[in-house]
Parts: C-alpha cells; structure tokens; sequence
C-alpha cells in the first residue's frame, strides 16, 4: 500500500521532475498512443511509471499521470496517483506561425528543465529568460494538490499559455 509519507512525497517529487525532462521537454522517445492524434511519452524507474500524453499544436491538451506498481518490483499493479492536466497554446494571432510555434516550444522545453531538486515545481521556474523571450509561472499548492499558470513573453508582450493542475490521486483498493 502506498503510505504518504514525506519520504514518499520526495520520491514522488523527484521521480516526476526526472521523468518530465526525460519526457517532451528533452525531445524523448515517443510510444504509440491509444488515442488516435496523441503523442505520447513514457518513463520508468523503479516502483514509478510516468506518461505524458497530448494532442494539438497551436493549441494543445495534455495529461501526465505517474502510475505506482503496488505489487512491488517483479509485479505488474500499476495504479495512477498523481497527475497535472494542461491546456493551452500560442495567442491567437500567432494560430498557424509555425516557425513562431517551434520558437515558443523550444523557450518551454528550456523552461521545464529548469527544475531545483528536492522541491515540486509543476511546471518550469517562477520566471525564466532566453534572450528576448521570458517565462513565467504562478501556481498554488504542492504536489498533492495544486494549479495554475504559465506565460511566455516575447517583446514584453504574452505569446504562449497554459494553464494547468493537478494533485494525487487515490485509487480503491481491491
């Protein structure tokens, strides 16, 4: 059984940012979807299984769930108990820029490397700069409950959002 404990929640912490820059944000490997138009990445380490799965470009939404395996090392009783849902994109007068798009993306992915150990971050740092381009995230919580926001500026003026949340999850026991 899973036991919340501090040193769970650390372990959790750690194990969701290792696997969120191991994911998208550094251009991981992609598992085929169940869901048609998704793209989807995964990893494992331990007890712990993440996936990020998301569809759109210009505009997008996405889920990352981490799975525990209650039946121990060897077994296979992966239960889902912690996620974060996004959704969101380039403003609207930047919708099919696509070159604008992959710059956006690519200030993001350096964005959500941008993670300090031994703290939970849901997304990138409070606020990040890549030349003329700036981030910024504000969220609320921890990580067993939380949401809020990220912005990307370019010129002092906001060209990418999301919004996000998320928190744990409690799954019946059988």
């Amino acid at each position: 059984m899973m036991k919340l404990t501090p040193d769970f929640l650390s372990k959790l912490t750690e194990f969701f940012h290792e696997a969120a820059i191991a994911a998208w944000a550094s251009d991981g490997t992609t598992t085929p979807s169940r869901r048609p138009q998704h793209t989807r990445h995964v990893h494992r380490s331990g007890n712990f299984l993440y996936e990020d799965e998301f569809a759109g470009f210009f505009r997008s939404r996405g889920e990352e769930i981490v799975y525990w395996n209650f039946g121990g090392e060897g077994t296979a009783d992966w239960r889902p108990i912690w996620d974060q849902q996004y959704r969101g994109g380039v403003t609207e007068e930047k919708i099919g820029d696509t070159a604008f798009a992959g710059d956006a993306f690519g200030v993001l992915k350096q964005a959500l490397t941008d993670k300090p150990r031994g703290q939970f971050q849901p997304r990138g740092p409070h606020k990040f700069q890549l030349g003329d381009w700036k981030y910024a995230a504000q969220w609320e919580g921890d990580i067993k409950s939380f949401r809020g926001e990220e912005t990307i500026y370019r010129g002092g003026l906001p060209v990418f959002f999301h919004w996000f949340q998320g928190g744990l999850l409690w799954p019946k026991k059988d």
